[in-house]
Parts: C-alpha cells; structure tokens; sequence
C-alpha cells in the first residue's frame, strides 16, 4: 500500500473502518461515527420528506430518518436485497440511517495511509480522502458528519408531524380531531 509522505490534513483519521459498496466503489466510515449496522429492517415511507430520505424505521423505541446514499450521490436507484444495510450514524441532534448496497467488513487503515481529496472536496465537503487496500480496491472516505450537510436533516419534531401527516390522510375521509395515534394503539383520551 503507498503511503502518504506528506502530513495528513486534520479531518483524516487512522483506525477502525467500516466499509461499504454502492454499486461496484466501495467507501470508508470511522467505526467510531456509527451506532449500529441494521440488517434486517423494514423502512416506512413518510410523505414529503425530503427527496434523498426513503422514510423511517423503528428502532428500540426510536424512530430513525433513513437516507438513501445512492439518491444522495445521483446513483440509479435499485431494489433491496439481501445485502442492503442500513448504518446507523451517531450525529447531532439525533440519529439518522443510511441506506447502502452492503456492508463489507471492518478494517483499520492508518491516516498515512488516506490521500487527501484535494480539489475534490470543494463541493463534496464530505469526502474524507481516498486510499487503496492490499487488495488494490479503491476505498473512499466519508465524513458522516459532513455527509448530512446541505441536507434537510429531520429531527424528532419534524418526524412526528410527518407521521400524524400520514396517519391523518389515512383515516378514512373522518376528521374527528383526535389524536391519531389514539387508533393505532387503541387508546382512548
């Protein structure tokens, strides 16, 4: 592997990475940027969110934005298989998924090892660097943080209005004024 000679720039940090493929390129994110990688999921489409989220899931009592990488980066998008991950981020103010073709494996990298992005960065402020495996796989580093920027992030208040939205629109025709998840749980006020 070819190492970097000159010093790395302060956002490229060595260490534990998780890797992961969108279609044939495979990227890098700091272990230490996760939560938790989801395998088995199901995905609820929320109306109106904004265009690169697919909807939420649940987790543990909390519900999770997801984000589609692919729509983030312009891919085409594709079905889900069985490889399709979803990698919990641990960001400010709250957790958010992103959604990904496979989750890889867990390696270190040291940062002498992770090329700057140079020129790259100006407009991709979430690019990390770039560096090769011993494999000669080319693997391209991402900032989760930085990854959400420009983005619309949804916090908790914008998600529960989104979901009583939908409950709203899918009561059927009545407006009865109450509060709409009183029906999915069968409370009464």
């Amino acid at each position: 592997m070819a190492t970097n000679t000159t010093s790395p720039s302060p956002d490229i940090e060595g260490g534990k990475h998780v890797l992961f493929r969108l279609g044939n390129e495979t990227y890098g994110l700091l272990l230490m940027e996760l939560q938790e990688v989801i395998a088995q999921y199901e995905v609820t489409a929320i109306p109106e969110l904004p265009e690169h989220y697919v909807g939420v899931l649940a987790l543990r009592r909390a519900i999770i934005p997801v984000l589609s990488l692919r729509r983030r980066f312009g891919l085409p998008t594709r079905s889900r298989d069985r490889g399709t991950r979803v990698i919990i981020l641990d960001v400010e103010p709250s957790a958010i998924g992103i959604e990904v073709d496979e989750v890889a494996r867990v390696t270190s990298i040291d940062a002498a090892d992770i090329e700057p992005p140079g020129d790259l960065r100006r407009e991709r402020p979430y690019l990390r660097g770039m560096s090769n495996l011993d494999d000669g796989k080319l693997v391209i580093h991402l900032n989760g943080r930085r990854l959400l920027e420009g983005e619309d992030h949804i916090g908790p208040d914008v998600l529960r209005e989104a979901m009583r939205a939908q409950a709203e629109s899918t009561k059927s025709g009545r407006n009865t004024g109450e509060d709409p998840y009183n029906e999915q749980t069968g409370d009464t006020e």
